[in-house]
């Protein structure tokens, strides 16, 4: 983490990390043929909301541990699967 309350780490391998993420989850979400609008429904967010978030760890971005938790809850995967 980095010195900022609240902010994710940042650095290279974090950022390599993040997007495999986004990219896992868009995998997932294909195999089990869940469409962002159900995804988005089952997450309690608008299917805006859910693409920001898929953008953000595409880009590298963080997110938070509850946030892919919720995921993989409404992907019925395990935490482990994003990995």
């Amino acid at each position: 983490m980095s010195s900022k309350r609240g902010r994710i780490s940042n650095s290279f391998e974090d950022k390599i990390l993040f997007s495999n993420i986004g990219a896992r989850i868009q995998l997932l979400q294909k195999e089990k043929k869940i469409n962002g609008i159900e995804l988005s429904n089952k997450l309690g967010i608008t299917p805006q909301a859910l693409s920001a978030m898929l953008v953000r760890l595409r880009k590298g971005e963080g997110v938070e541990i509850p946030t892919l938790y919720r995921v993989a809850k409404a992907l019925n995967v395990n935490l482990k699967d994003f990995f």
